[in-house]
């Protein structure tokens, strides 16, 4: 489900999709936080899962693919 919100509970669980037609068989993709100041205590063991430890604050990401942003993505950790 798409949301602009991720709400900081035990083993939260967030990620994207994109789809890319292209007849190559790989890509380079890359994920890129964009952080304006970043947070002090941030955790860093698991980055795949949100905790109630994670700070609330708002995200911004960028998808890099071949070398050029595909797209951004911006929420907020509640």
């Amino acid at each position: 489900m798409a949301t602009r919100v991720v709400h900081r509970r035990q083993r939260q669980r967030c990620g994207w999709v994109i789809e890319v037609r292209s007849a190559r068989r790989s890509l380079s993709v890359r994920e890129e936080y964009l952080l304006p100041t970043a947070p002090k205590d941030r955790n860093n063991d698991d980055p795949l899962s949100v905790g109630p430890s994670e700070p609330a604050w708002r995200r911004q990401l960028q998808v890099v693919i071949e070398s050029l942003v595909a797209t951004r993505f911006e929420f907020d950790v509640k």
